[in-house]
């Protein structure tokens, strides 16, 4: 749905390409959580509500203007990835030269 040259995404309205919604639902979650902190009051955990609500609109803010990953990041050919610590690896290998984790048999 467009509005105004912007794109309405899951009902939040950003300019094209503009908008990383993961972002924005987890600002808001975080939001949620101070609000619930700081009207529950418990004495031990009031002062953290005050972080969340500003950190969680921060997060919120900042998803208008950081734009959506482009996908998951391919290995260089003839390679993949190690399971334990995401070194770049031969596929043949069975054991990653950085981290020396067993692979898993695919």
């Amino acid at each position: 749905m467009e509005f105004g040259g912007c794109r309405n995404y899951k009902g939040v309205v950003g300019a094209d390409d503009l908008l990383r919604p993961q972002l924005l639902i987890g600002g808001a979650l975080v939001m949620l959580l101070g609000v619930f902190l700081y009207v529950t009051a418990f004495p031990l955990v009031f002062a953290w509500s005050f972080p969340f609500i500003v950190g969680g609109g921060i997060m919120a803010l900042i998803s208008l203007f950081v734009p959506e990953s482009e996908g998951p990041v391919q290995p260089p050919e003839g390679s993949k990835f190690c399971v334990f610590c995401s070194t770049p690896m031969p596929v043949s290998a069975e054991r990653c030269t950085h981290c020396n984790g067993l692979q898993p048999k695919e």
